[in-house]
């Protein structure tokens, strides 16, 4: 069976807010049925071309589906082009059939003046291949006419782009390497990578481009051999290089976003709070300027990483109140981007939320935060945020005095961790104590078993196959607290 075009899906659902309505504003009277079925697709998750027809089977598209389908696509990438015009890559580009169209029309002197200030542009913003390309059609247009100096100028400057793009080359091909290396664990090709000639110094790196590809390697061989103070300074190298290029920021924020988020985690790794609040400070400030290309997730995924990395930083620092002022703002931003995140970033984010409230004491908060996550009974979307949530919101029952709730609770939490994997000593042990508490809560002896229960916890907290679990819930924090108070 033939499989159904589905470059079409693909591209409606890679679209950010202001191309769609780019694209909506654009289209023509006539184009109304093909927006119909923009609309049509955009709705699907998942392409579906059966029930599409079935669904819309008396709409005007579905006749002659698979041409409409084709022309709906060309049309947008035609808008997507127009859209995108304005940018100054895109400027470029254009330009050059411009210029080709004046030399067609024997107009050389028009020609040659737009290829040189369009070269020039490229060059300033590190596009040297199609500087080349703009160089070419310069010698072609000046063969017949071509003064001394004139080609001599054109020589040099070829060679000199050339040399450019062979840096870029040699710097990338050495990225993609340790790429691979990296992924696969290949220690070998890690330490003959890291005594490479090319990394010896950030000089023999001569364009923006090769650079950064030079500062990230660096970085990443570092982290590799377990360096981390080197690995994050090379990784602030990258960053710094990337702001002072407002071009490479646009034509490659993933790259930046990507980078952001390995620096920052250096910097918790190695207990930098200061230098982390100054980084992450950098990037919202960066972020907030919108001097860059938004792609169709980009508010949702820095929204994302600012939150995930704040959270984080006060609960391993212990700046718990400050982390609980940022909630509210974290509520409305889930909200707004609700429809952008992917499904493990909401889950995530909403369960350092009801962390935070925990750490906090708040345990009606917990409880409204992780109401959300128990309506999934089984993903496989980190597991172990759906098990920590449920350790969690059954603590908040406990210290809410919902024991009867609680005993409830405590029956599908051992359940539904079991049917993932077997309970950790030290949930056996905290499951037993909230057992005991609940069924008899008015004994005077709670604290003295709250302390053999810390004691317990204190001494398999150590072991290393229990360690996973307390990067989740803290228990043996939980417990002090809990005496102190």
């Amino acid at each position: 069976m033939k499989k159904p075009f589905t470059d079409l899906h693909e591209l409606i659902h890679s679209l950010c807010p202001a191309e769609k309505r780019y694209i909506r504003r654009t289209a023509s009277r006539q184009d109304t049925f093909f927006l119909q079925l923009f609309d049509a697709i955009a709705k699907q998750e998942i392409y579906d071309e059966a029930l599409l027809r079935k669904k819309y089977k008396s709409a005007p598209f579905i006749k002659n589906l698979a041409v409409n389908k084709k022309y709906l696509y060309e049309y947008m990438l035609n808008a997507l082009v127009q859209f995108r015009k304005k940018e100054e890559e895109y400027t470029i580009i254009e330009g050059m059939s411009m210029s080709q169209v004046l030399i067609d029309k024997e107009l050389e002197e028009q020609g040659e003046k737009k290829i040189i200030k369009l070269k020039e542009k490229a060059k300033k913003i590190g596009l040297y291949s199609i500087a080349h390309r703009f160089l070419e059609m310069q010698r072609e247009n000046c063969l017949a006419a071509c003064q001394p100096d004139e080609s001599h100028s054109i020589y040099h400057e070829g060679l000199e782009l050339q040399r450019s793009i062979s840096n870029i080359h040699e710097y990338w091909n050495i990225y993609i390497k340790s790429v691979h290396a990296y992924h696969n664990e290949d220690q070998n090709t890690l330490g003959q990578l890291k005594t490479s000639p090319l990394l010896k110094d950030a000089s023999l790196a001569h364009t923006t481009e090769s650079q950064l590809y030079f500062h990230r390697t660096k970085s990443m061989l570092s982290n590799a051999s377990g360096d981390l103070e080197n690995a994050k300074n090379e990784s602030l190298r990258y960053l710094n290089v990337f702001e002072k290029s407002p071009n490479y920021l646009s034509r490659f924020l993933d790259h930046y976003l990507k980078e952001n988020s390995n620096y920052l985690t250096y910097c918790l790794a190695l207990g930098k709070n200061n230098e982390f609040k100054k980084g992450i400070s950098k990037f919202k400030e960066k972020m907030s300027s919108g001097n860059f290309r938004k792609k169709r997730r980009t508010d949702a995924r820095v929204f994302n990483l600012t939150y995930t990395f704040e959270l984080n930083a006060h609960l391993q620092f212990n700046e718990w109140e400050e982390g609980k002022a940022k909630l509210p703002d974290l509520e409305k931003g889930l909200k707004i981007h609700e429809k952008q995140l992917t499904l493990q970033e909401t889950f995530s984010l909403r369960y350092l939320g009801a962390y935070t409230l925990f750490l906090n004491s708040d345990f009606k908060g917990v409880m409204d935060w992780v109401s959300p996550l128990m309506q999934f009974h089984r993903t496989n979307i980190l597991q172990s945020l759906l098990q920590g949530s449920r350790l969690i919101n059954l603590i908040a029952h406990y210290e809410e005095q919902n024991y009867e709730q609680g005993l409830q609770l405590l029956k599908t939490t051992r359940r539904y961790i079991k049917q993932s994997r077997d309970l950790y000593e030290s949930e056996k042990a905290l499951f037993e104590y909230l057992q005991n508490i609940m069924k008899a809560p008015h004994l005077n002896h709670i604290k003295a078993q709250t302390i053999r229960l810390l004691d317990k916890l204190m001494n398999l907290k150590r072991r290393p196959e229990e360690k996973e679990l307390y990067k989740i819930v803290n228990l043996t924090e939980w417990c002090e607290r809990r005496l102190l108070g």
